[in-house]
């Protein structure tokens, strides 16, 4: 017959694993203020880079804002509220959307180049007088002769393409 064994309590080891758990919590929650607060310093570069590449994406944001104010005051104060507190998380991810958006239309340009063919530049040449050429003695002008067909091909045979060199 087997013996199962039996499970031994340990005090020590339900210690250290709450330990554990809460310097870990400790550790996510200063990485994360560290985070925060390098984004709360870059927050006001972030939204001038935004207003350069594309400034719709903020005047959309402020749009949506009011879209919530009229549906529904209290999620458009609560928005606003989450917006002032959150601001650099905010600035991030606008940034983020207009970096998007600004990729997407990169890709789009390429896509339309292959399709459509690049427009070269180009210079305008300024027009000259008409140069005439004089020719010497020695060099005549020698007309071209082309000469004619004997045989005919059968009424059967011929096609309109046949017919026009008839006049030559």
């Amino acid at each position: 017959m087997q013996r199962q064994q039996q499970p031994t309590s340990n005090p020590l080891r339900s210690v250290m694993g709450i330990v554990f758990l809460v310097l870990a919590v400790m550790a996510i929650f200063w990485i994360a203020k560290g985070i925060f607060t390098i984004l709360s310093w870059l927050t006001p570069v972030l939204l001038i880079a935004t207003l350069i590449i594309d400034h719709k994406v903020i005047i959309n944001y402020g749009k949506w804002i009011g879209n919530l104010f009229k549906r529904n005051p209290v999620y458009g104060i609560g928005a606003t509220l989450l917006s002032f507190f959150g601001a650099p998380v905010v600035a991030t991810f606008l940034f983020g959307k207009a970096m998007l958006k600004r990729k997407v239309r990169q890709m789009q340009t390429s896509v339309e180049e292959q399709q459509k063919g690049k427009y070269t530049d180009y210079n305008e040449v300024e027009e000259e007088e008409e140069i005439e050429f004089e020719l010497k003695d020695e060099e005549e002008i020698i007309p071209l002769e082309i000469p004619k067909t004997t045989r005919r091909l059968k009424r059967e045979e011929r096609n309109s393409y046949d017919d026009l060199f008839d006049n030559i």
